[in-house]
């Protein structure tokens, strides 16, 4: 089923981000959001494998009560990415994003779900985690199509698709 953006009920501007050099994953996820009828946009991450050992400590300190180890040059430069993009999204304006990473998998009703969060009543929320399992966390809402909107008592881990 292909929907074409103007047929969502709450359009949103769709980030994807990607490496310079990761042409196979870009045409990959491409050729998927294409499929469904979405436009989107590409958004250039940040590659934490450039950084030096000094950038990475100063930016990333690693504390054990916050993180079970150091964050990785690759985990740093996903964090400076998603940063970026929280950067454009106020510097445009934007009222609500999806964005997404190079590596997501859509499922085969991912567009009528997009739409039933874009649906939901009142000011949007902060963040919205829509990939991976649930573990634990308060019910603070339902959409109109019945997806549960939890609040996590932490951060939820992995950043592969967030409204």
């Amino acid at each position: 089923m292909s929907v074409s953006p103007s047929e969502l009920h709450r359009p949103c501007p769709i980030l994807v981000i990607n490496l310079a050099g990761s042409t196979v994953r870009w045409q990959k996820v491409s050729a998927a959001l294409e499929a469904v009828g979405l436009t989107f946009e590409r958004h250039e991450a940040s590659d934490g494998r450039l950084l030096s050992a000094t950038e990475i400590a100063q930016l990333a300190p690693w504390n054990p009560a916050a993180f079970f180890k150091p964050l990785s040059p690759g985990e740093v430069g996903c964090c400076l990415s998603h940063v970026s993009v929280a950067e454009r999204i106020i510097r445009e304006g934007w009222e609500r994003t999806l964005v997404l990473e190079d590596d997501f998998l859509l499922a085969d009703n991912f567009v009528a779900r997009l739409k039933d969060l874009l649906a939901v009543p009142g000011p949007p929320a902060d963040l919205i985690k829509i990939e991976g399992a649930l573990r634990g966390g308060e019910r603070v809402a339902e959409t109109p199509g019945g997806q549960q909107l939890y609040r996590h008592r932490r951060p939820p881990s992995r950043t592969a698709a967030q409204l």
